[in-house]
């Protein structure tokens, strides 16, 4: 009786590690814009969905990269986040730093303000432009996996 159980929770265990899913692109990825004189600031904001019904993703790290129109990543940076519940999508957000006037980056950011109407907007509050899929690269993803009966009672345990 003891293996036939053991072999239960194995399969069990082995079923669920194995059907996760890992997230494949940024959803939603957008830009928010900022132009003082010739220079830039930015922040970017997408998100990342956990499709797994039963699984929650933790200690969520990647890289992302923005690409120009010819796909040559313009800027890329690194992110972490502690969780991401099934079904849920977490949110990435970061400051990105945009190199002086005749820089790649800084051409890259004149560009989508161009496209989107102008930089007039931009140096008053900001103007947020929404990437395509083709212009967002998610990458050097890792996670660790752990049900939902198991990641709430190590935060009940936490308090």
């Amino acid at each position: 009786m003891r293996i036939k159980t053991m072999t239960v929770i194995l399969s069990l265990i082995l079923s669920v590690v194995s059907c996760t899913k890992p997230p494949r692109s940024v959803i939603n990825p957008a830009i928010s814009v900022f132009q003082s004189k010739d220079n830039f600031s930015a922040n970017f904001a997408g998100g990342i969905f956990n499709p797994n019904p039963n699984v929650a993703l933790v200690d969520f790290s990647g890289d992302i990269a923005l690409l120009d129109k010819a796909g040559k990543a313009v800027t890329k940076f690194s992110f972490k986040l502690d969780a991401i519940l099934p079904f849920e999508t977490g949110e990435v957000k970061k400051s990105l730093e945009i190199a002086p006037n005749n820089s790649p980056k800084n051409k890259f950011f004149s560009r989508l303000l161009e496209a989107k109407g102008g930089a007039d907007a931009a140096q008053k509050n900001g103007k947020t432009v929404f990437l395509t899929q083709k212009q967002v690269i998610l990458y050097n993803v890792k996670f660790k996996t752990m049900t939902i009966d198991k990641l709430l009672r190590s935060k009940k345990n936490d308090k």
